[in-house]
């Protein structure tokens, strides 16, 4: 399975903070993410496997793959939820 970006939506920094924003859309639906949420955000602008996710991690923030796997399915699951994601074949 591949994930990438639901469309409509922007990523914006402002000063410390990473904003995912809806566009055109509602200011209660804004998204706080954190360094790992944003790195993982801009890495599926193109469809993205899990798997290719946690290699992306490891070597970005040189952790084990067992964090890197546990951190990106935290991820997707919360992302999905709030149907943030597009998942498919």
């Amino acid at each position: 399975m591949v994930y990438r970006q639901q469309s409509g939506l922007s990523l914006r920094r402002v000063g410390e903070s990473t904003l995912l924003i809806p566009l055109g859309g509602d200011a209660d639906s804004i998204y706080t993410l954190n360094k790992t949420g944003a790195f993982l955000w801009e890495l599926i602008d193109k469809p993205k496997s899990e798997a290719d996710l946690v290699v992306a991690l490891q070597q970005a923030y040189g952790i084990d793959e067992v964090t890197a796997s546990r951190d990106v399915g935290v991820f997707l699951v919360e992302m999905s939820d709030m149907g943030l994601l597009v998942a498919g074949e």
